[in-house]
């Protein structure tokens, strides 16, 4: 196993030790790879060493292949390190000891200040701050959104639109999409970018629920990347986005979740998925599979009841 390799491990840092190692077993996509490398690194000349030095002692052909890969892109986005150090330094995951109104209000400031810093970057980290990575992305899960029957006609709510980037895609295919995003920084490059289309709303939302809507409003609701900040954010904010998204839906409406957590233990997310679902009367019919090439996201599905 390549985290039993010694010669290669005394090369790398502590910290990296683990993604590394999962980047190179495989499975997880190089830009994703990168972005946790770079996260673990202490600076750019420490993960640059590292990987430079690791890359000759690998003795498995597909692991070598697959560093070369990550140090290439590396090579093509020189920014990477400094954009993911100043992004991570806005967006302080551990930081839990508020009251809800004061974490959702650092939330707000947060995403601001990332979407100044870099709009990409400020969605999806591991965009890397390049466009052309977060398309490729994106125009994945439209994709499977459209494998998935999702998008045909009727009314969409994006919870965290972000900067409009899944909105811009799927509004030719809908009647009409909302969305609403609890940063007027990204709202304000939302609107940019979507501001041809006439189906297209956009509103700022306080983060506490979607009192906003009246129920029954909508076929479709999909949270890209989402609902880890309401999970973060403690107390009953998840459960009561779940309700109030059952409230919302039509009968036989979709919820499509793209990330319930950042735990990374897949299992305890299913268990979370099922009990606040399930008390909110939706039904679990995608139960967190792994659809994606460039992106490592976790997909829940559920549909609410006729």
């Amino acid at each position: 196993m390549l985290k039993q390799e010694a010669p290669w491990l005394a090369h790398v840092p502590q910290a990296m030790r683990q993604p590394l190692a999962d980047y190179l077993e495989g499975g997880v996509p190089v830009s994703v790879g990168l972005m946790h490398v770079l996260m673990a690194a202490e600076s750019t000349h420490q993960a640059r060493t590292a990987l430079t030095q690791t890359h000759p002692l690998l003795q498995d052909e597909a692991a070598a292949r697959r560093l070369a890969e990550l140090i290439q892109l590396w090579d093509e986005t020189p920014q990477a390190c400094e954009l993911v150090k100043r992004v991570l330094a806005c967006v302080r995951h551990d930081d839990t000891g508020r009251s809800e109104s004061n974490r959702l209000s650092a939330w707000a400031a947060a995403f601001d200040q990332t979407a100044a810093i870099s709009a990409e970057a400020g969605v999806a980290l591991y965009s890397l701050g390049r466009g052309d990575l977060l398309d490729r992305a994106t125009d994945e899960v439209v994709a499977a959104m459209r494998k998935w029957n999702l998008l045909n006609g009727g009314i969409a709510l994006d919870l965290g639109c972000g900067i409009g980037r899944i909105i811009e895609r799927i509004a030719p295919e809908m009647d009409r999409v909302v969305g609403v995003d609890i940063s007027g920084g990204m709202l304000a490059t939302a609107r940019l970018r979507c501001g041809r289309f006439t189906n297209i709303a956009l509103l700022q939302s306080s983060g506490r629920d979607l009192a906003l809507f009246r129920d029954a409003s909508f076929d479709l609701v999909y949270a890209v990347d989402t609902f880890p900040y309401l999970v973060l954010s403690g107390g009953d904010i998840a459960e009561r986005h779940m309700r109030d998204i059952a409230r919302v839906l039509r009968p036989r409406g979709t919820l499509l979740v793209l990330n319930y957590s950042y735990s990374g233990n897949r299992e305890r997310d299913r268990r979370e998925v099922a009990a606040v679902a399930g008390a909110a009367s939706l039904q679990v019919v995608r139960d967190g599979t792994r659809d994606f090439t460039t992106w490592d996201a976790v997909t829940f599905q559920m549909v609410r009841a006729p």
